[in-house]
């Protein structure tokens, strides 16, 4: 449930969005610096944080060698299909002027396309998916103790 609700509005976004790109504003001037390739690798690192949590019930699957690699590289191959999309249409939209909407460039490119319901829209999705993320990380992690370490790693901590 909670994800179909923060896949929804980036879905809407990308949906509306993509026919109004600006073709012009996805060439690149010049290449970027080594400096900012090593920052964007870290903000990826954390994009794709989470799959690991999925293998943590790896073992209650029906034939976990070969179900769990070919829903992970679905997984994989969805995330990076869509955070593509995302990424085009929100540049596309927003250009050089991306910049200047640093703290929520998504809500902005979602108002230019959707008007004031799709940035509230967008900034619904986000908070949906934090609650997401948290909710499984507390579901998960304990989880995962219990299985690597055995109870006696949970109560010490």
């Amino acid at each position: 449930m909670i994800a179909a609700a923060k896949l929804l509005p980036l879905v809407i976004f990308v949906a509306a969005g993509i026919w109004l790109v600006q073709p012009e504003y996805l060439r690149w001037p010049a290449l970027p610096a080594i400096s900012q390739i090593g920052r964007t690798a870290i903000v990826l690192i954390f994009a794709f944080v989470g799959v690991e949590i999925a293998l943590v019930p790896s073992g209650e699957i029906r034939d976990p060698a070969r179900t769990v690699p070919r829903a992970l590289f679905l997984a994989l191959a969805t995330t990076t299909t869509l955070y593509l999309l995302i990424q085009t249409t929100a540049q596309g939209l927003l250009g050089p002027s991306m910049a200047t909407f640093a703290s929520a460039p998504l809500a902005e490119a979602a108002a230019r396309v959707l008007g004031a319901a799709g940035r509230l829209l967008m900034l619904a999705g986000g908070i949906v998916s934090m609650f997401g993320y948290v909710s499984g990380d507390m579901l998960g992690s304990p989880r995962a103790c219990a299985r690597s370490a055995g109870p006696a790693c949970c109560r010490r901590r």
